[in-house]
């Protein structure tokens, strides 16, 4: 399978810190292979690390980061003892592209092979039933499935680490910049029940995320519009949502309209060998706005009680508490956190009504 997966960093206070910190861990060790500098989206130049640095400290960071700049560097990332493998670390500005990479995506991010991050895990079949209460009956090939083993369960611990270390939470010192990040497959920085893995320092916006996930499953609003902006989706008019959805003569759709967005994260695996593909969506759907803004308003020590239990709950899922420094969830290959989700609401449910 040919895919890419992204990280993409959001900081509330300075990205262009935060991808120069991002720059010095994974080059810390291995020099980078290639650095290339992009002037007003489409000059390349090819500059040594020691440059790039250079205009990452000293320019006027507002500046650079509402620029046309793209930045480049290439490196590998110890991902096993004696397998490195090849990440990309792009900086974009503001409007670099006409604005699209921000829009939907964030101007700090790694790409990432799937092929690379999953390289030791075993994969089988999956085909479509015609019935299933009768798993004889197949109806063709519909993809792959990871084999539950002790190479899937290395894996997923090496892509965990490697998550962490991007977010800047296995240094010493606080020192990334990063408030947000979020892995996912292929383009655009999806709902966080798509995302493999994400992470908040502040736990509160694991509930503020249930709005994200309504605007972006009856509006069609991108989720990075959504963090830091101090939008109230409850006051949004007709005309409002109309604006944040266009760009560029183009309309986000909702993603209710293209669940299969969804329902690839819903499909029975051997750890989950129960579940449904319409699970995720039942689930999506019955966030309607009162039970949404009850939950966006669930209290931090709620939500870091609730997510340190989970995993006595959720087989597929890891929650990682760096107390002052904020809270990771990661899944596994071809999974996600959304069951997180779930269980949030569950809980809030049972135990707050």
């Amino acid at each position: 399978m040919s895919m890419t997966i992204t990280i993409s960093i959001f900081s509330e206070t300075d990205i262009v810190q935060a991808y120069a910190s991002l720059v010095r861990r994974f080059t810390r060790k291995h020099n980078p292979r290639t650095v290339e500098q992009y002037l007003e989206g489409r000059n390349c130049q090819e500059i040594d690390l020691a440059t790039l640095m250079s205009i990452l400290d000293s320019s006027d960071h507002q500046s650079l980061a509402n620029s046309t700049h793209k930045f480049y560097v290439g490196v590998g990332y110890e991902l096993f003892p004696d397998y490195f493998m090849p990440i990309s670390i792009y900086f974009y500005g503001k409007n670099y592209g006409r604005g699209l990479q921000t829009r939907y995506d964030s101007g700090c991010q790694i790409h990432i092979s799937y092929r690379d991050l999953w390289r030791i895990v075993k994969f089988k079949k999956r085909y479509k039933k015609k019935n299933e209460n009768n798993l004889k009956f197949e109806t063709g090939f519909e993809g792959i499935k990871p084999v539950l083993n002790k190479n899937l369960v290395e894996a997923n611990n090496n892509s965990a680490n490697f998550f962490l270390t991007a977010c800047g939470l296995l240094e010493p010192k606080d020192n990334s910049y990063i408030d947000h990040a979020a892995m996912y497959y292929l383009a655009n920085c999806l709902s966080p029940l798509t995302n493999p893995m994400i992470y908040h320092r502040n736990p509160v916006e694991f509930a503020r995320d249930f709005e994200r996930i309504y605007a972006e499953y009856h509006y069609g609003i991108p989720i990075p519009l959504l963090l830091n902006s101090g939008i109230d989706i409850w006051k949004l008019t007709k005309a409002e949502i109309n604006d944040l959805v266009t760009y560029l003569d183009k309309t986000d759709s909702p993603v209710k309209d293209y669940p299969g967005t969804y329902t690839f994260f819903s499909k029975p695996h051997d750890i989950l060998p129960e579940q449904k593909e319409s699970d995720i969506i039942n689930f999506v759907e019955s966030l309607d706005p009162e039970t949404v803004k009850k939950l966006s308003k669930l209290s931090p020590d709620f939500i870091k009680q609730a997510l340190a239990n989970l995993e006595q709950e959720l087989p597929e899922i890891h929650s990682y508490d760096f107390e002052s420094r904020g809270i990771v969830l990661t899944s596994g290959v071809l999974m996600s956190v959304w069951r997180a989700y779930q269980y949030l609401a569950q809980l809030a449910t049972l135990e707050l009504g």
